[in-house]
């Protein structure tokens, strides 16, 4: 038989590998994220860090303000470790436009050799649950805690954000008696064109039961 001429097709282009477009994205994030950090040595501002707390993005640390004196708390986040950075980033900018009594201030951010430093005031009363874990609690108190949560979210809800995540473990108590929400990693905004998310995240004990 006559050999046939081979036919030669376009040549397919070699797929991005996983790891280059991994490169890339952390590429964007530490980007984004030096464009709202601030471009200081949090380590000549904050003296005295004393680790109260690990979670699953990384330690909590109470330290004091050079000058003023005053306690704060400093969120460490080894960036490499982090699964979703972009969570962090949309944590960071809720936080900063959410100015209210019932919202745990957001004071500044850092990035440190790859570690991200956020600060934010100190309750000094702890969570929540650390409270019902070792004290029973009246009908008004716990009417009173669900009053400020609620305005907190109520707040939320005003600027187009849900929280995703409320729990005992996300509302903090300070001496004083002040009720904050805490922790918007999972945070989301809603718009007239997206009024609704599809994605479950959260906590499942903590979830609502049509969820």
């Amino acid at each position: 038989m006559p050999n046939q001429e081979a036919r030669v097709g376009p040549v397919p282009r070699p797929r991005q590998r996983p790891q280059r477009q991994s490169q890339q994205q952390n590429g964007e994030i530490i980007q984004k994220l030096n464009a709202i950090c601030t471009p200081a040595d949090p380590t000549k501002k904050y003296r005295g860090l004393n680790k109260i707390g690990q979670g699953a993005s990384g330690g909590v640390f109470t330290a004091y303000e050079v000058g003023t004196n005053k306690c704060v708390a400093i969120k460490q986040m080894n960036l490499e470790q982090q699964p979703k950075k972009d969570l962090i980033i949309n944590e960071i900018l809720v936080m900063k436009d959410s100015k209210h009594k019932n919202i745990v201030n957001f004071m500044d951010s850092y990035l440190v050799k790859g570690d991200l430093w956020v600060v934010m005031e100190y309750m000094e009363g702890g969570s929540l649950t650390d409270v019902v874990t070792f004290n029973m609690m009246s009908e008004p108190q716990i009417a009173a805690v669900c009053r400020e949560t609620l305005h907190g979210l109520q707040f939320l809800h005003s600027k187009g954000v849900i929280h995703r995540d409320i729990k005992s473990d996300n509302i903090l108590l300070s001496l004083e008696g002040n009720i904050k929400l805490t922790d918007f990693g999972f945070c989301a905004q809603i718009n007239e064109s997206q009024h609704k998310r599809t994605t479950m995240v959260g906590t499942p004990y903590w979830m609502a039961p049509e969820v």
